[in-house]
């Protein structure tokens, strides 16, 4: 779980939102994140929800798979 508590964060408010890009917006309630940050070195993520565990990697050709 600390992997995904460094790896999170939140597009922090700013003054001057017309200086951002669209993908810099996110929708209140939404955080984004990097692949890069959330994966670093490895190629699968366990990630525990409502006491399932589902996997999450990356395949050879970069795409993302998520399976329970």
């Amino acid at each position: 779980m600390d992997v995904l508590v460094h790896a999170l964060h939140t597009v922090p408010n700013q003054t001057n939102p017309s200086s951002l890009g669209p993908e810099s917006l996110a929708p209140q309630g939404m955080i984004r994140t990097t692949s890069q940050a959330l994966f670093r070195n490895a190629v699968e993520i366990h990630i525990q929800h409502d006491g399932v565990v589902y996997r999450l990697r990356k395949t050879s050709l970069g795409k993302l798979i998520l399976t329970k």
